[in-house]
Parts: structure tokens; sequence; C-alpha cells
């Protein structure tokens, strides 16, 4: 793995978070949850620390009742670090 993206992230979780959503095109912490060996509220805290710092971004998935789910996504910041990394 880069060093730039390690340095640029930080902690393995928050690592582990942006590789599980870059296979995707979102998921909501509870998907993150299935994926990882992290508690909801861990999981939660790390994305909305790298939503602060610019590495996610989040929207609203309806549900078929009650609030809109949200989804966590990477943001062109998080695709210009792997590409970072391919080179």
């Amino acid at each position: 793995m880069n060093q730039r993206l390690i340095s640029e992230i930080g902690r393995t979780q928050r690592l582990e978070i942006i590789n599980s959503l870059k296979r995707t095109k979102g998921m909501s912490v509870n998907e993150l949850v299935g994926r990882m060996n992290m508690s909801y509220m861990g999981i939660k805290q790390h994305c909305i620390t790298l939503h602060r710092d610019g590495y996610l971004d989040t929207w609203r998935r309806p549900q078929k009742m009650g609030r809109p789910e949200m989804v966590y996504r990477l943001t062109r910041r998080s695709h210009d670090l792997f590409q970072a990394d391919s080179h």
C-alpha cells in the first residue's frame, strides 16, 4: 500500500472502510458493520472523521418505511489517493 495513502488516512480501520467503499457505490454504517469486525459506533465515528476530512461524501437512501438511510461513498479525493497508489 502506498505510503501517501497511509499517511493521508491514518488509522488502519479508516483504510478498511475506504477499501470496502471502493468496491461499491456506497454503503451505510450497518452495511459496513456486516463487512468489518468493528462496532456500529466505531465505524460511524470513523466515517464522520473521514467525511469531515473530505474523503467521504454522504447521501440519503430512501427506505420503505421511516427515515432515509445515510450512505457513505468515496469522494474524488479518495479516488485520487488510489490512483496515486497504482503508479
